[in-house]
């Protein structure tokens, strides 16, 4: 048993856990083993890749285990991965198995491992829609983007959402989603207060439910309504019960581009400076303007830094707030329809929100 520690892409703070690791030379590709409560196996495939050559192969299967509160406290899950890597014919076969934690905190995690003959493996969910693989080893580094492996010729469209609290809320939570050939699917973000949330549903009759267990929050029920104007749109609204209330967002969401390097998320025909207005739980304001030196990126402005995520659209970054000169964590997404960016921060836990403007 060997100690090592989840590192979240998002900011989320899991802690840390323990993991196994066998190494094994199978002569194929191993199969999960079944495992009560466990969830689907998802295949992931990608290409080895040295300095822009294809040098090998790397396959992954993911298997999601569930293991219901039955009342009593919070569900937890694990993973377990299986996979197999192919380098100058020969085949290297692992198994990985995390710890337990929160249904929902394993989005976003990374895992580093030593593998043996050499090779050190680094697998990183990338929000559930994609693991990234680095291996080091005999020669030297090589990457992977390991994609959900799928019929020939879906089509796959990924949206940016807003998710604004209904009622007196104060919290602006977002998402990112992808259409798999307009039959499933697939979100994650964070809600309105902070809580992440994550699931996929098949698409039916224009209308996608999403349906899962998520941190403290309880169950997240939602129907996403898919709209053939605009892009097309993506409306709906996203219901949650942290407590004895049902709390809503309305969720609207439209089609995002990721960039080619060194293009931005957004649009900077009419400049780089971007205009933030931030909301504080009680309603007051204040402003910022930040510049980006880089096309996705803002470190050079005093008081405010933030990133953009090319391949998903999601903001994370942090301001410093003049009246209390405290710093504020900013989570959010960009949006490309309108050249800007929502998202929200937490105050003395209750939860603020930000808008990003940049010249259309």
């Amino acid at each position: 048993m060997d100690q090592f520690i989840y590192v979240v892409s998002d900011g989320m703070d899991v802690g840390t856990g323990q993991v196994t690791v066998t190494n094994t030379t199978p002569s194929s590709s191993p199969s999960p083993s079944p495992s009560p409560g466990g969830g689907s196996p998802d295949i992931y495939t990608g290409t080895l890749m040295s300095s822009g050559t294809a040098v090998g192969t790397l396959q992954i299967t993911v298997t999601t285990v569930t293991n219901q509160a039955n009342g009593k406290g919070t569900a937890k899950e694990s993973l377990s991965i299986t996979g197999v890597f192919a380098y100058q014919g020969a085949r290297n076969g692992f198994v990985v198995n995390s710890g337990k934690f929160q249904a929902g905190a394993l989005n976003g995690i990374t895992l580093t491992k030593m593998l043996g003959h050499g090779w050190n493996l680094t697998l990183k969910d990338d929000f559930d829609l994609q693991w990234l693989a680095t291996l080091t080893g005999p020669g030297g580094s090589y990457s992977s983007v390991l994609e959900p492996q799928t019929a020939s010729g879906v089509v796959h469209q990924s949206y940016t959402a807003s998710l604004v609290e209904s009622g007196t809320g104060s919290g602006t939570g977002y998402a990112f989603l992808v259409l798999d050939d307009a039959t499933t699917l697939r979100a994650t973000g964070k809600l309105p207060d902070g809580t992440p949330f994550t699931g996929s549903a098949g698409i039916g009759a224009g209308q996608g439910a999403i349906s899962s267990l998520s941190g403290t929050a309880g169950n997240v029920l939602g129907t996403i309504q898919i709209s053939a104007s605009a892009g097309p749109m993506l409306t709906g609204t996203v219901s949650w019960k942290p407590g004895a209330n049902t709390m809503q967002a309305q969720l609207t969401a439209s089609p995002y581009t990721m960039p080619k390097a060194p293009q931005s998320a957004l649009s900077l025909k009419h400049g780089r400076v971007c205009d933030f207005v931030f909301t504080r739980p009680g309603g007051t304001t204040f402003e910022k303007k930040a510049v980006l030196n880089d096309p996705n990126a803002c470190s050079g402005t005093p008081g405010i830094e933030f990133v953009i995520i090319p391949r998903t659209g999601l903001l994370m970054g942090g301001v410093i707030d003049p009246k209390t000169n405290r710093l504020l964590v900013l989570q959010g997404a960009v949006m490309q329809q309108t050249n800007g960016g929502v998202g929200y921060f937490m105050e003395g836990g209750v939860p603020g929100r930000f808008t990003l403007s940049l010249g259309k």
